[in-house]
């Protein structure tokens, strides 16, 4: 929700010609790293619907899971931008992040 409504943005303090080049790149990284979220959690879901915990996997798994599918290597390549694009989100925190020393 937070890449989905951009509510990052009121705890940066950048100037405006790095903004307009880094909100879209954070939204799409907070987005791809929801749907990693989603994914990784609905293979926690389907094991213990199952009642085998050994199916539950590992994110490797997921992605493994993911190349298998028909357009995998293309949908790999996507989550692969995504999360890049979420480590350029966390720079971007580490750098203009506005601390409020008084809480």
């Amino acid at each position: 929700m937070k890449g989905w409504k951009a509510k990052f943005d009121r705890h940066f303090s950048m100037p405006a010609k790095v903004q307009r080049w880094a909100y879209p790149v954070c939204r799409f990284g907070l987005a791809v790293r929801g749907l990693v979220f989603v994914m990784v959690g609905s293979f926690f879901i389907l094991a213990a619907y199952q009642f085998n915990p050994n199916q539950a996997g590992v994110p490797a798994e997921v992605f493994s899971t993911l190349r298998g599918q028909a357009f995998g290597q293309w949908l790999l390549a996507f989550v692969a931008v995504g999360l890049f694009a979420f480590g350029v989100y966390s720079l971007l925190t580490a750098v203009y992040r506005r601390i409020n020393p008084s809480l």
